[in-house]
């Protein structure tokens, strides 16, 4: 499903930005293996009922996309 709606949104756009969990390791890889790759100097602090959350950016390129598909 995620493959299905980055590759119609990388039809209108250069790039793709999501953000994820820091401690959320399933998300992460989900990214990866599409071929997001980690932002550098991103990240969002946040709290949440007294704990602080860290969420990472990470970005998708068309060009990377289309590299990961014939990875698979």
């Amino acid at each position: 499903m995620k493959r299905l709606m980055v590759g119609h949104a990388l039809e209108s756009v250069a790039r793709v930005d999501f953000r994820a969990g820091e401690e959320n390791c399933r998300s992460r890889r989900a990214l990866e293996k599409i071929g997001a790759r980690l932002a550098p100097f991103r990240s969002e602090r946040l709290e949440h009922g007294g704990r602080e959350i860290v969420h990472l950016y990470y970005e998708l390129c068309r060009a990377d996309y289309v590299a990961s598909l014939g990875a698979d």
